[in-house]
C-alpha cells in the first residue's frame, strides 16, 4: 500500500487507523512468510513454477469461499470512509424497522430497532447495497396533533385554545416553526384542534412533544377549557 495514501485515507477518516493498521501488520506478515517459505523450498530443490501454480489454484478456491468476508470488510471500510451514518445515529433500511447504530466493525454494523429494543448484526455489504436513510441527518421533525375539545366548550373557548396552544409553540425555543393551529373539524363526541409544528433538531422531538402537551394541558386547565373524556361523552351520547 503507498504509504502517501494510507496517510489521506487516516487524515480523512482517524477511525480507520485502529482498523486498517492491524490488516495491514497482518498482511505484511503473511507476505513476509509465504517469501520466506519459497525461498526454503526452492533451495531444498523444489519445483517453485509447480508450487507457485498450486498456491495460485488455492487462492482462488480461498477467494471463492471468503468473498463475502471480503465483501464485507471493504463495506465496512467505506461505511467508514465516507460516513453515511455514524454511532448513534437512526438510520432506515428498506423494509425494516428504525435502527439506532451502536457499532461499526470492519465485517458489520450492530443496530438496535427502534420499535422492539432488540439488537442485530447487519452485514456490511447489505448496508452498502441497501438505501440506507439516516433518519438523524433530518433538520427536525415535524408533528401532527390533534386535540380534542369537550362538546360543553363554546366558540370563545375554541378560540381561546387554539391561541394557547399557537403562543406556546411559537415560545418554544426548540421549535423553528408553526405550520398551523387549526379548528380542524366538528366530531361527533368533540371539537377537534389539529396544531403542526417543526421540532429543530430530530433528536429533541420526544422532549419538545412532552413539554409541549403538558403546557397546553396546564394551560386548558387554567382558562376552563374542558378536554373530552371520550368513554364518558359517547356513553352520554349513545344513552341519548
Amino acid at each position: 500500500m503507498n504509504i502517501i495514501w494510507y496517510h489521506w485515507l487516516i487524515n480523512l477518516n482517524p477511525d480507520l487507523d485502529d482498523i486498517l493498521l492491524p490488516l495491514i501488520r497482518r498482511s505484511l506478515r503473511i507476505g513476509v512468510w509465504f517469501i520466506a517459505i519459497v525461498i526454503a523450498l526452492d533451495n531444498a530443490g523444489y519445483n517453485i513454477g509447480t508450487i507457485l501454480a498450486g498456491f495460485g489454484i488455492s487462492g482462488i478456491a480461498v477467494a471463492m469461499a471468503t468473498k463475502d468476508t471480503i465483501s464485507n470488510m471493504i463495506g465496512g471500510i467505506n461505511i467508514m470512509l465516507f460516513k453515511p451514518f455514524k454511532v448513534g445515529d437512526l438510520i432506515k433500511i428498506k423494509e425494516h424497522n428504525p435502527a439506532f447504530v451502536r457499532t461499526i466493525g470492519l465485517r458489520c454494523t450492530k443496530v438496535e430497532d427502534f420499535i422492539t429494543n432488540t439488537t442485530q448484526m447487519i452485514p456490511n455489504n447489505l448496508l452498502i447495497d441497501s438505501v440506507v436513510e439516516n433518519i438523524s441527518d433530518w433538520a427536525g421533525k415535524l408533528h401532527y396533533e390533534e386535540v380534542k375539545l369537550s362538546l360543553n366548550n363554546d366558540s370563545k373557548q375554541i378560540e381561546k385554545a387554539i391561541d394557547l396552544i399557537r403562543n406556546i409553540i411559537n415560545n418554544h425555543n426548540n421549535i423553528n416553526k408553526l405550520d398551523r393551529v387549526i379548528f380542524k373539524c366538528f366530531d361527533d363526541i368533540a371539537f377537534v384542534i389539529q396544531y403542526v409544528y417543526n421540532v429543530t433538531e430530530f433528536k429533541n422531538r420526544h422532549i419538545v412533544k412532552n413539554e409541549v402537551n403538558l403546557k397546553i394541558k396546564h394551560q386548558f386547565e387554567e382558562n376552563n377549557i374542558e378536554i373530552a373524556n371520550l368513554p364518558f361523552e359517547l356513553f352520554q351520547k349513545l344513552k341519548k
